[in-house]
């Protein structure tokens, strides 16, 4: 009897190791499965998202290219104030050395020097420059120097120098700067037939 017992154990054991093999090998394979096909197939499927969401993007861009006056309208909207307004060189110089002149005035700074100057590097087809010498304090300096970079019509600082004005601390500052302003760009013959009469 001991030894149908004995026998019977050895049988339940024998089941049991392959019951754990046989469920050991299935998880096996079911990971074996996820790794293979399961988490590629998802990769693929957010990529093709992402490329879905690019493209829709760039679908809503180019409609409103196509719309019409969309995008023109908002362009035109944007360069409102970027020129000065007048065409010709010497007024919009005029005006732009009285604006520079109220805002020294109006932080308290010494104006130096205004001339027109030749730009080294344009910002754009037509433009006008003008050198500045200005002096004193940093902080009046640098309000200024952010008024003339949001002013409209659009103004560039191309060149800057700053340097103290006598040896010593607190004392002013003096700066050397280029600024630029565009013009209207001058009507094209091309843009004049467009127009028509």
């Amino acid at each position: 009897m001991r030894v149908a017992s004995l026998r019977h154990a050895l049988t339940n054991n024998a089941l049991l190791v392959r019951r754990l093999r046989f469920a050991a090998l299935n998880l096996a394979a079911l990971l074996l499965v996820i790794a293979l096909v399961i988490i590629p197939f998802i990769s693929h499927i957010a990529s093709e998202y992402d490329e879905i969401s690019a493209s829709a993007e760039q679908l809503v861009r180019l409609q409103a290219l196509v719309r019409p006056g969309g995008v023109a309208r908002e362009i035109s909207g944007q360069l409102d104030g970027t020129f000065f307004a007048s065409s010709e060189e010497r007024l919009a110089s005029a005006d732009l050395h009285a604006t520079l002149k109220a805002f020294s005035q109006e932080r308290g700074l010494q104006l130096l020097g205004l001339r027109s100057v030749t730009p080294r590097q344009p910002i754009a087809s037509r433009v006008i420059a003008v050198g500045v010498e200005l002096e004193g304090s940093p902080g009046g300096l640098r309000d200024t120097l952010q008024r003339i970079e949001a002013a409209r019509p659009m103004l560039v600082v191309t060149a800057l120098v700053l340097r103290p004005s006598s040896a010593g601390d607190n004392v002013p500052l003096r700066a050397e700067f280029t600024i630029q302003g565009a013009l209207q760009p001058l009507p094209t013959r091309a843009a004049g037939l467009e127009q028509g009469p």
